[in-house]
């Protein structure tokens, strides 16, 4: 009887040490949330104040992913590497959210050396393509003026050589960089930010054939009343209704 005693005890003594433990995480869990709903009130002040720094809509990102907003969380690292196209934390985020994206369709499948490619591009943002830019310049003018002073009597093959690779380094960076900037500032890309959006191959008779599933990231080519007709990765074009998506240039 008193080991029937002392066990029904015990096991008094583990419930009530579970049940707190069960409410000092729910308390924790409130108190996390409650801060991260402050600081993404916060961020959105600053961004409502004009500010327009790649870190503010990272940090954006970063709060709605943690408020379980997925689809808002892809938008906004989209935007900081439209901003900046080496921000490392945005880049790592987003290959993370598309990877866990159960549509197949949403991720991209280059080549090795297509990816490369993609990935030296991105590397280069806006202010190393800057320095490059005045970097090639720099060697440009340094080279025309070799070229100008140099010996008449003398062979004038490296100079020209010379002045003739800085051109074409110059011209090619100068090119990326102008590119680059038009693309960013016409990004006509869009992220489906509802749990699933409804997917229609026709117009006219909106048949829905399948679903896209939230995070899903689409290029906005026409606009028809509440419909965006919207390329897909695979390069298809379909009907999304605009409730379903948010697009780079609104936020």
């Amino acid at each position: 009887m008193k080991r029937l005693l002392l066990i029904s005890l015990i096991a008094l003594c583990l419930m009530d040490l579970s049940a707190q433990s069960d409410l000092s995480s729910s308390i924790r869990d409130g108190t996390q949330l409650n801060e991260d709903q402050k600081a993404l009130s916060e961020l959105e002040k600053l961004k409502a104040e004009g500010h327009n720094h790649p870190d503010l809509y990272f940090n954006l990102g970063v709060c709605h992913n943690k408020l379980g907003r997925p689809g808002l969380a892809t938008l906004y690292y989209l935007k900081t590497l439209s901003l900046d196209s080496a921000h490392p934390e945005a880049r790592h985020n987003l290959k993370l959210l598309q990877d866990l994206s159960p549509s197949k369709a949403n991720q991209e499948n280059n080549p090795f050396l297509v990816q490369l490619l993609y990935d030296i591009l991105a590397w280069l943002n806006h202010a190393r393509l800057a320095i490059l830019v005045l970097v090639f310049l720099g060697l440009t003018v340094l080279c025309a003026h070799w070229l100008l002073h140099y010996s008449p009597d003398a062979e004038k093959g490296p100079p020209i050589l010379l002045l003739s690779i800085c051109t074409l380094l110059l011209v090619m960076a100068s090119t990326v960089l102008i590119v680059k900037q038009q693309r960013s500032s016409r990004d006509n890309r869009a992220v489906v930010t509802v749990p699933l959006a409804t997917i229609y191959k026709d117009e006219g008779t909106l048949s829905s054939s399948e679903n896209l599933p939230e995070t899903s990231i689409v290029r906005i080519v026409s606009q028809r009343r509440d419909l965006y007709q919207a390329r897909l990765q695979d390069g298809s074009l379909v009907w999304i209704k605009r409730a379903d998506l948010t697009r780079l240039q609104d936020i």
